[in-house]
C-alpha cells in the first residue's frame, strides 16, 4: 500500500510539472500578441518630453500603397496618426468603424493610418457594438512589398471606402524600433505638426471623436 501510494505520489508531482511547463509554453506562444494590447482605455496628455520612438512616428520615412516614398498628410485643423497592425484586431475595429466616423465629423482633420508591423495576416475587426470583439490573425514576417499588399487586402476586406482617410506602410529599417511596441497607439498633432497628445490603446468613436475635438479645438 506504501509504495502505491508512493507512486501516485510521484506521478502526481510529474503531472504537476507537466501543467506547468504547458501553462508556460501556452503563454509565450498567446503573449506574444496579447501584449501588443493595452487594456486602459483613458486617454492621456503626454508631458513635454517624448520619448525618441513617439517622434519617430512624426517623420518616418513611409511608403504608400503604391511603393512610392511617402510624407504623412496633415490637415489644416490637425493631424491624427494611428500606429497600427493589419493582425491587431483592436487597430481594425478603429479602421473599420472609428475612423471613417471622425474624418466624417470634421474634414479638416487628416488622419494617417501607419503600418508599423512585419507581420502578416489580417484581423476580423467585429461588430461595432459591442466593441472589441474582433479576432487577431496569425501571419508570418513580410517584406515591405508584400506588407503593402496585405494592407490592401486589409483595405479591401474591411471595406473601408473612405477617402479621407490615408494608408501607408513604414519602411523596414524604421520599424525595428516598433517590434517590441503596443499596437494601436495614437497620436495627435496641431495645425503647426506639434505633437499634442499620444495614447496606447484602442478607442470607439464616441471616445476618440471627443477626446481629439477637445484637443484640437479651434
Amino acid at each position: 500500500m506504501k509504495d502505491i501510494l508512493m507512486s501516485l505520489e510521484s506521478m502526481s508531482k510529474k503531472t504537476g510539472y507537466l501543467l506547468m511547463l504547458l501553462v508556460f509554453l501556452l503563454g509565450l506562444v498567446f503573449g506574444a500578441h496579447s501584449v501588443h494590447h493595452p487594456v486602459s482605455l483613458s486617454p492621456k496628455v503626454i508631458g513635454k518630453s517624448v520619448n525618441p520612438t513617439h517622434r519617430q512616428i512624426l517623420s518616418p520615412a513611409l511608403f504608400n500603397l503604391k511603393g512610392q516614398i511617402a510624407t504623412l498628410a496633415q490637415g489644416t485643423r490637425g493631424t491624427v496618426v494611428l500606429a497600427m497592425a493589419p493582425w491587431c484586431s483592436f487597430c481594425a475595429y478603429e479602421d473599420r468603424w472609428v475612423l471613417p466616423q471622425m474624418v466624417s465629423a470634421n474634414r479638416v482633420i487628416a488622419v494617417d493610418v501607419v503600418d508599423v508591423s512585419y507581420l502578416g495576416g489580417i484581423a476580423s475587426p467585429g461588430p461595432e457594438y459591442p466593441p472589441f470583439h474582433g479576432v487577431d490573425a496569425q501571419g508570418s514576417t513580410r517584406t515591405e512589398a508584400s506588407a503593402r499588399a496585405v494592407m490592401r487586402q486589409y483595405i479591401e476586406n474591411l471595406h473601408i471606402v473612405h477617402t479621407g482617410l490615408h494608408f501607408y506602410v513604414m519602411a523596414p529599417h524604421e520599424r525595428a524600433q516598433w517590434s517590441h511596441q503596443p499596437v494601436p497607439q495614437w497620436y495627435v498633432l496641431n495645425s503647426k505638426g506639434a505633437l499634442v497628445a499620444h495614447y496606447e490603446g484602442a478607442l470607439t468613436a464616441h471616445q476618440a471623436t471627443t477626446w481629439i475635438e477637445e484637443l484640437l479645438k479651434p
